[in-house]
């Protein structure tokens, strides 16, 4: 029995067909092309063509919103699972190497190859060039078209084997017709597989003859002939042959900049290879190709065009533009720079730093009522986020609740990917966006107070890095002075020789791991050898300077510089008061902050009770935070000497309420902290079978802690231990574990000083997109003014001491750093160890704490 089709329906068809050809709301479309198919699958038998056809609009509408649906307990690309039904009833309908199951099946290519999904796409490919086959013969140009798209994806999947039988299926098509203009992708793709398994004369030829097709139906006027020719310019410059190689490239880079526009990323990176190949024989074409890298890379971040970029992109985009800052500064810094080059350093660094404020994290020097508006959004997605990031792998995979948890982590991210691309169009400014407009050396020096100094180390990789520079920036018309420091290699193994020997062996293994072969036993005279490598060529720039302000890099963001003993086995902080900073945007706005908007009292977290709803948790096996007796002890003295601040202690310390504080003037949480940065292998296989109980879910909560970056350090509070167990130590204490991610979703915007007296707050990874990803970066980032925070595991006794110290001297009116340099240089009078009072370095503002009671 024939069903007819209602005019409803069809004019539903036709408004569909106009939205998806404009750009109408994609989830108004999708609701739309939903009721759709909920028709036909009411109206229609089973299997009916024009299901199928509702299913391919549907899979239109899902494409355009990268929706996710479920199905036989896995979640999958909506397009996806329309696609393949529409397909499997086009074979039953029309036969299964039918045109509508090839149109099908090419919609699922291209959108698979979209989403990079290159083992789907190549499976859907293969069943095409069978379909093609039965109905155009063996060597029709769409079966050439196919095999090239099919070998495409197996190179990009990392299968070059079966991708080279494919290439050469795709050409043998084409030499019914070599001068086809499709023909000169398949080239092209010959060319990028032969280049990469080394063989450079089949390459070249591959490239010579996809330029040779190009320009035979496009003359210059093509932009895919730009991809030709820097990729036959890179195949030559392997083969030594650098000025052919440089006069492709300037050939691409004029198509580039007439079709694209000066700041496309084909031009960036058409500039910086320019650069690269010239950089060993002419320092000043090498600077001018840079400076035009760095000049494309500015326009494009000003564009908004970041906007539209997925977090994959973004990391790549960030690991991009820090690369071509790297190399402009190690050819500024060849040989002996100039003032003028020097300031073009200090303007590039700041700017290499600045970029994941500028795409990540979303810092302005200046806050207007909607940006605060959309940061407190962005507050509560991170903090959701980090929740749903800690608590997955709760839930057995593939179940209900799993699948649930997955939708709403989705949820997540799609909500944070349509904020992040209102915040990314916010304009930026012309010096904020690309350095060479930057002032920002004179920015600096009129932040500096008179006796200031800041000293920006600066590690640079490459051909023609491998070294350490430091910037040393005085105040007012003092020169500002570029030092090379020696080769990068003997710096980073004498920085970890000496992070070793401060510490005195407590969790130093990752640093001993760290150490290239050959190195010796740790001796104690370490700490003075770095200081002779980094301090003492600059000591003579010191001059009338009691405050040091240090931007470190590399294996130096692990090193409390101030402890390391000077000649006169002095530490450097009995000279000098220390602090540190993310870079030179920080210095140049840290006067300008104001903390007069604390919004909440002074908090002090100590001694949670780790083991929150766990009977006899002590006589438990595999704790991995055991109890701190005096934290209480410290947390009490704090609260006394802050006056009327509120005390958390033992079941009282829950993650809620850290939550819910907004802005105190002071935090100050006392208890036990983890970093999992540069910890090896071995070391995380010993902890999780610590944790590890009979059911699986405990060493899964401790594994995915350790892989997760912005999980990967964090502080532990009240029931931490008992959610590591895999109990629930209640609703309020949600994890027990205040994690990098977490602190994103604080709200510290009036904070004064916030400080970590914990073990390894100082330490985390250093990520392209993240920055580095450390608890007193993120405590940063989340608004505090000041951090105090720790670089390796404290000794419990003197940590009480030096706290109370610490808070002492702020009582007296000291500035921040100043009050820790005194409670250290006290401890170090008295005769204790580095290890017993070096750790706690100060991030931020060094301005006395207001108010204090």
């Amino acid at each position: 029995m024939m069903t007819t089709i209602s005019d409803d329906y069809y004019q539903l068809c036709a408004d569909i067909d106009a939205a998806l050809s404009s750009a109408a709301d994609a989830q108004e479309t999708h609701a739309l092309t939903e009721r759709a198919v909920a028709w036909c699958r009411r109206h229609l038998p089973d299997r009916d063509p024009e299901l199928a056809a509702a299913l391919v609009r549907n899979a239109h509408a899902a494409f355009r919103t990268d929706g996710v649906s479920e199905k036989d307990g896995r979640i999958g690309w909506h397009f996806e699972i329309c696609l393949a039904e529409a397909a499997e009833i086009r074979r039953e309908n029309f036969g299964p190497h039918s045109g509508p199951v090839l149109a099908t099946l090419d919609t699922l290519t291209q959108y698979l190859l979209t989403k990079r999904e290159w083992q789907k796409a190549a499976a859907s490919l293969r069943e095409q060039i069978l379909i093609l086959r039965e109905l155009r013969g063996p060597v029709h140009p769409d079966i050439a078209w196919a095999e090239q798209r099919l070998a495409d994806a197996l190179q990009w999947s990392g299968n070059q084997s079966e991708a080279e039988e494919h290439y050469r299926a795709s050409l043998a098509v084409w030499q019914f017709s070599p001068m086809s203009l499709e023909a000169y992708a398949a080239w092209s793709g010959w060319g990028f597989l032969c280049e990469s398994k080394g063989d450079l004369t089949a390459a070249t030829a591959a490239f010579e003859e996809a330029v040779r097709i190009l320009r035979a139906h496009h003359g210059e006027a093509a932009p895919g002939l730009a991809v030709c020719l820097t990729a036959l310019g890179r195949v030559l410059m392997k083969r030594g042959e650098l000025d052919e190689a440089v006069g492709l490239h300037r050939q691409a880079l004029a198509i580039q900049r007439a079709f694209l526009g000066e700041g496309d990323p084909q031009v960036a990176a058409t500039w910086e290879s320019i650069s690269l190949m010239t950089a060993a024989s002419d320092r000043a074409s090498s600077l001018d190709a840079s400076r035009g890298a760095l000049r494309a890379d500015g326009h494009w971040l000003g564009s908004g065009a970041a906007a539209n970029l997925d977090p994959a992109a973004v990391r790549g985009a960030l690991s991009t533009l820090g690369a071509h800052a790297g190399h402009h500064l190690a050819v500024l810094l060849t040989g002996d720079p100039t003032a003028d080059l020097i300031a073009e350093v200090v303007a590039v660094a700041a700017w290499r730093r600045r970029l994941p404020g500028l795409l990540v994290h979303f810092s302005w020097p200046a806050s207007s009522g909607t940006e605060d508006d959309l940061a407190e959004q962005r507050r509560g997605l991170a903090a959701e986020q980090a929740t749903l990031s800690q608590r997955w792998p709760s839930y057995p995979k593939d179940g209900e609740v799993w699948i649930g948890n997955a939708l709403q982590a989705r949820s997540v991210r799609d909500r944070e990917a349509a904020l992040n691309k209102v915040l990314r169009f916010r304009p930026i400014a012309p010096s904020e966006a690309c350095p060479l407009s930057s002032p920002q050396l004179d920015t600096v020096r009129a932040a500096l107070a008179p006796d200031e100094c800041v000293v920006e180390f600066i590690r640079l990789a490459g051909h023609l890095g491998g070294r350490y520079h430091a910037i040393v920036v005085g105040p007012g018309d003092r020169e500002a002075v570029a030092v090379n420091l020696g080769p990068a290699e003997a710096i980073d193994a004498a920085a970890l020789l000496a992070r070793i020997a401060l510490a005195g062996g407590a969790g130093t293994d990752p640093f001993r791991n760290a150490l290239p072969e050959g190195i010796g036993d740790v001796g104690a005279d370490a700490p003075r050898a770095l200081c002779r490598l980094v301090i003492g060529p600059l000591t003579p720039l010191f001059e009338g300077c009691r405050q040091l302000i240090f931007i470190p890099d590399g294996p130096l963001l692990h090193i409390p510089l101030g402890a390391l003993p000077m000649d006169d086995s002095r530490p450097l902080l009995a000279e000098f008061s220390i602090r540190y900073m993310s870079g030179s945007d920080e210095v140049a706005h840290a006067r300008l902050a104001d903390a007069s908007g604390a919004r909440g009292p002074d908090v002090v977290i100590a001694a949670p009770d780790f083991d929150l709803g766990t009977p006899d948790a002590s006589t438990r096996s595999g704790r991995l935070f055991n109890d701190l007796v005096g934290t209480w002890l410290e947390g009490e003295a704090v609260a006394e000497k802050l006056g009327d601040a509120v005390l958390l202690t033992r079941d009282q310390a829950l993650k809620s309420r850290i939550r819910s504080v907004r802005s105190p003037r002071v935090l100050h949480i006392a208890t036990h902290g983890y970093a999992f940065s540069m910890t090896d292998s071995a070391t995380l296989d010993r902890l999780t079978a610590a944790v590890a109980q009979p059911d699986w879910r405990a060493s899964a909560r401790f594994g995915r802690l350790c892989s997760d970056l912005m999980l990967r350090s964090g502080l532990a509070l009240a029931g931490a231990n008992t959610w590591l167990w895999d109990g629930d130590p209640g609703p309020e204490a949600e994890t027990g574990l205040l994690t990098a991610g977490d602190i994103a979703g604080l709200d510290l915007t009036g904070t004064d000083m916030a400080v970590l007296s914990a073990c390894d707050t100082g330490l985390g990874d250093v990520d392209p997109a993240a920055g580095h990803a450390s608890l007193s970066y993120a405590f940063l980032r989340a608004g505090a003014r000041t951090v105090v925070a720790s670089l390796w595991k404290v000794p419990d006794r003197a940590t009480r001491r030096l706290m109370t110290k610490f808070y002492d001297h702020l009582a007296d009116g000291r500035g921040k750093a100043e009050a820790l340099r005194l409670a250290q240089f006290d401890m170090h009078r008295a005769g204790h160890t580095p290890a017993e009072w070096a750790a706690f370095v100060c991030f931020g503002d060094d301005g006395p704490l207001a108010r204090l009671t």
